[in-house]
């Protein structure tokens, strides 16, 4: 999936967690009409030259609405890809729970 070439459906901070650290990260996400990626800073307007730290294609991807207690973290959800790879992430508060390229999102930015 390369997006760089795509223009974002919608973009903005989540948290990610790590397993590999056992902490929850802010990270930049961006949806497109390919998939979702991640980048650990916002990258410049433009720039696509910064790499990104991880990427979803939307193909096969299943999307579950998290417990919050199990989770931890309030309006949470899993995104795991066809080839099995999941990111679980968090919300401060429900923005992207019922995105629609087509709708309003005062969180998000939308191109």
């Amino acid at each position: 999936m390369d997006s760089h070439s795509r223009v974002p459906l919608l973009e903005g901070y989540l948290t990610k967690f790590s397993f590999f650290k056992r902490v929850w990260k802010k990270r930049w996400f961006v949806l497109t009409d390919l998939g979702v990626e991640y980048y650990q800073f916002r990258p410049p307007p433009g720039d696509s030259s910064v790499p990104r730290k991880g990427q979803i294609p939307h193909v096969g991807a299943l999307i579950e609405i998290a417990d919050e207690i199990k989770l931890g973290r309030p309006y949470g959800f899993t995104l795991t890809s066809k080839s099995g790879l999941c990111i679980q992430l968090g919300l401060s508060y429900p923005s992207w729970m019922n995105v629609s390229p087509h709708g309003s999102d005062s969180c998000c930015q939308r191109r």
